[in-house]
């Protein structure tokens, strides 16, 4: 796997940081969402798990106006930026229980783009806790087995994957049900301290 470069990389504007590290003490539970669309999941989450702070970025402008305006829990930090310099210069020691990552673009014409593929993954799974997951979704069958693979061979991770058939936590998912789509779920947990920084 090739090194990250940081290059010209700058935190973000609306990042947040110094309002989610006031109220990470509260919470027992730290859970990370990267691509959020308008907000399905997270606000799902937070609804289901009182405990947890929710942090959910979105990069697309649009989808981000409707999460941000949907959005009423108290318990979600809806955030619109880039994930890659958000999680980069988010400060080192505040780690996650879970990093979710659903239905990614699949970067068809350049497979380097693909989260599993970028050297940038390494820092995403140093982000997580011991013993913490990554959970990525997925509707494409060969996406899935690569990600399975490489996330196994490459990066170290036990899997756990299977076809998902509970209920729809995105409106892509939902979408890809009514179409008889097989949708395909990824949890990968971290075995060892992964250092990258």
């Amino acid at each position: 796997m090739r090194e990250f470069k940081i290059g010209k990389m700058w935190p973000p504007e609306q990042n947040r940081y110094d309002d989610i590290l006031k109220d990470w003490p509260r919470h027992t539970d730290h859970i990370l969402e990267i691509g959020a669309g308008v907000g399905l999941h997270p606000r799902k989450l937070a609804q289901t798990q009182p405990e947890s702070l929710v942090i959910a970025i979105e990069r697309t402008a649009e989808k981000f106006k409707k999460f941000s305006s949907s959005c009423t829990e108290e318990n979600v930090y809806a955030i619109h930026a880039d994930a890659t310099p958000w999680l980069w210069f988010f400060p080192h020691e505040y780690n996650f229980d879970q990093i979710w990552i659903l239905y990614p673009n699949p970067e068809p014409k350049n497979k380097n783009q693909r989260w599993v593929n970028q050297p940038f993954f390494k820092h995403i799974i140093a982000r997580l806790k011991p013993k913490g997951q990554i959970v990525m979704a997925t509707n494409i069958e060969k996406y899935f087995d690569e990600a399975n693979e490489i996330m196994k061979k490459t990066w170290n991770l036990s899997t756990d994957s299977s076809v998902y058939t509970g209920e729809p936590r995105t409106h892509f998912e939902k979408k890809y049900r009514e179409r008889r789509e097989t949708c395909y779920n990824i949890i990968a947990t971290r075995n060892e301290v992964t250092k990258c920084f």
